[in-house]
Order: C-alpha cells, then sequence, then structure tokens
C-alpha cells in the first residue's frame, strides 16, 4: 500500500470500502477497492482472487482495467483505473443528455457486455 497516496474515500459497500489514491511512482490516479479478509470462508477468499484473475485478464476501452491486486494479513486490495464519474452522478450534474450522447454511451455499454460475453464473463 505504501506505493499509493490516498486522499479520500470515494464509497463504501458491502465487499468494502473504495478509496481515490495516486500512485507514487507516476501520479496516476486510481481507484483502491479494500475487501476486508476478517469473516470471510476459505471458498469466499479464493472466488475473490480468482475474480481478481478474470478482471487482471480484461483489457476494452469501456471496460475500467485493473492495475494491480494484493494482499496483506487482514484486506485484499484492488486497483483500477479510476472513473471520473459514473452515469448517475453524470446525469444528477447535467441532466438529461441528448440523444445522440444516449446513444453513444448505449453502444459503448453494449460493447462492453458482447467483450465480457465473448470472454465468458457473463
Amino acid at each position: 500500500m505504501d506505493r499509493y497516496a490516498v486522499s479520500s474515500l470515494v464509497g463504501q459497500g458491502s465487499f468494502g470500502c473504495v478509496y481515490k489514491a495516486q500512485r507514487r511512482a507516476d501520479d496516476k490516479v486510481v481507484a483502491i477497492k479494500v475487501i476486508s479478509k476478517r469473516g470471510r470462508s476459505n471458498r469466499e477468499l479464493k472466488n475473490l482472487r480468482r475474480e481478481c484473475d478474470i478482471q487482471a485478464r480484461l483489457k476494452h476501452p469501456h471496460v475500467i482495467e485493473m492495475v494491480e491486486s494484493f494482499e496483506s494479513k487482514f484486506d485484499l486490495f484492488v486497483v483500477t483505473e479510476f472513473a471520473l464519474m459514473d452515469l448517475h452522478r453524470y446525469l444528477s450534474f447535467n441532466g438529461a443528455m441528448p440523444e445522440e450522447h444516449a446513444q453513444r454511451v448505449v453502444c459503448h455499454l453494449v460493447s462492453a457486455l458482447y467483450y465480457l460475453h465473448s470472454n465468458r464473463i457473463l
């Protein structure tokens, strides 16, 4: 974790917390998901590691790319590209998007889903 400078908490969920951080080596802004290993079965941990392995192989312009994953004694860390905004936040700030823009977004989503499906992810 010393390779990153954590700047803020982005969100929390049932699996853990997500932080905005900066990689010290090159100042790349990333998201770090911290998943606690405490209270998880060996099977759950194995599945989480497998999901990390799968995500690390995904390369598509409309799928968030994993930078790396690593573990400490108590936590699993998943480092990904940082998304500046999700669709919900975009719509909250900007209101309804023009139809042409919405069509592009839907095309990007379909492209990403097709990629995931063709790689037997979905």
